[in-house]
């Protein structure tokens, strides 16, 4: 699980499993509501979704079927990474559209959460 600490910004990973946090660094999140919001899992259906909207909206041909096709097969989520590497144009089309989307749900979760956020551009800087 995650959580975001609200007086730096900070994600922190935190396990259930005391022994997996003992050299992290962090200070316990647990209980701290008022410091620490934890940030829910998103469910393997919205990635599904996503990976659907993607192949959904790409024009009609052969990376659009193969990529559909991938969805319906028993390892959808393994079979849809494996098969972009058969299309390279497409595989950055969908990092880039995959980057988008999460950056929206994560704005999201902050407004919903009252949790004031500023937009940094790629260097690390701010911007209005």
């Amino acid at each position: 699980m995650w959580f975001l600490d609200l007086r730096s910004g900070a994600l922190i990973p935190w396990s259930h499993d005391p022994g997996l946090n003992e050299d992290s660094g962090f200070e316990d999140p647990e209980g701290k509501p008022e410091i620490f919001l934890q940030i829910e899992s998103r469910p393997s259906r919205e990635g599904y979704a996503l990976m659907n909207d993607f192949a959904e909206d790409l024009p009609e041909g052969e990376a659009r079927r193969a990529l559909i096709r991938a969805l319906g097969l028993p390892k959808p989520f393994r079979s849809f990474k494996d098969t972009l590497f058969d299309f390279p144009d497409e595989r950055e089309a969908w990092f880039k559209f995959r980057t988008a989307r999460l950056n929206e749900a994560a704005i999201e979760f902050l407004e919903e959460n009252s949790v004031p956020w500023t937009k940094k551009d790629r260097g690390g800087g701010e911007t209005a």
